[in-house]
């Protein structure tokens, strides 16, 4: 930025000094000649714009690195973010491991499950445990927002299912505002300082529902109101 406000005030003192100077003779006339003071109003409009627009970036990106550790960018984990493929194949203890990991909680179990998931706002992974100990383990995994390879995840609101009388309702997902703002160096400022314009294209993602894991034992029987989005897990 000091070597841009200097180009430009070196060419403000340059055409203050042409348009103001004295002239020594009568013959000598200016090298340039301005008919009118809409002219020198244009010139000088001009560059007050640039020592704006200089001064706004130094303090926008000031502001910008000053942002506290919560609030930067985190880059995303792929190895972390598998967990669906350890679910898939019933890789319990691999995927709690995961930073997607919400909640683990456990249930009474009754002679059936009822599984109310109207919406399809979650993905569920049945497994069958091999014994009958009267109790349905759940596991709670955060849906997944990816933006530009990073991870907002964390900025996901959700809501858990609610359990009551042997019926698991899964409520459906609220809405969560995350805004995600990229900054670029303008054109003028990369010509003044020889900069090479990064590309700016479209912000890729990837999105995933909430995920509900159940270790469910051999004996109940489960009714769904939707089977689209389960998925049974077998060993």
């Amino acid at each position: 930025m000091i070597n841009s406000l200097l180009i430009i005030l070196v060419i403000f003192g340059t055409l203050f000094y042409i348009l103001f100077r004295k002239n020594k003779s009568t013959v000598t006339r200016p090298i340039i000649n301005f008919n009118s003071r809409r002219h020198f109003a244009l010139i000088i409009g001009y560059i007050v714009f640039l020592l704006a627009v200089l001064v706004t970036a130094e303090i926008v990106g000031q502001q910008y690195q000053s942002l506290p550790a919560s609030d930067k960018l985190t880059k995303a984990d792929y190895t972390e973010l598998n967990y669906n493929h350890h679910l898939s194949i019933g890789e319990v203890d691999a995927a709690i491991n995961a930073s997607q990991l919400i909640e683990k909680r456990t249930h009474p179990a009754g002679d059936t499950l009822t599984i109310r998931n109207t919406y399809d706002d979650a993905y569920i992974y049945i497994e069958r445990k091999s014994t009958d100990d009267g109790v349905i383990e759940e596991l709670l995994f955060k849906p997944r927002l990816l933006v530009n390879e990073h991870n907002f995840s964390d900025k996901v609101q959700v809501e858990k299912p609610v359990w009551q009388d042997n019926i698991l309702t899964i409520r459906p997902q609220p809405i969560s505002e995350i805004r995600y703002a990229r900054f670029y160096d303008s054109v003028l400022l990369n010509q003044m300082t020889q900069t090479k314009l990064r590309n700016s294209t479209n912000p890729g993602y990837a999105t995933s529902q909430l995920v509900v894991y159940l270790l469910v034992p051999e004996g109940i029987k489960i009714e769904a109101s939707s089977e689209d989005s389960i998925q049974y897990v077998r060993n």
